[in-house]
């Protein structure tokens, strides 16, 4: 496991050794980008919205599940996505 191509894709460990993840887990640049992209090219509601974003996020988030199934060796059906609330 090359340690130091991994670092590389968290930003904020390029300057520090941060330690706080039971707060705040870090996100590697890859998924900073793709939530970017969210924000400045189709942000909707997917699944329930039947406009030209919400069926761009939907196809988004149905790619995203394929690929997650695909590298933990799933079934698709099998990958659920949920939230995480601070109350």
């Amino acid at each position: 496991m090359d340690t130091e191509k991994i670092r590389k894709d968290f930003p904020v460990a390029q300057k520090y050794t941060y330690l706080d993840s039971a707060c705040m887990a870090l996100k590697p640049k890859q998924v900073i980008e793709a939530m970017n992209r969210y924000y400045n090219e189709f942000p909707a509601c997917g699944e329930r919205s039947s406009h030209k974003l919400g069926n761009k996020v939907t196809e988004e988030y149905e790619e995203s599940r394929k690929k997650v199934a695909k590298f933990i060796g799933a079934k698709k059906e099998e990958i659920i996505f949920t939230t995480t609330w601070n109350y």
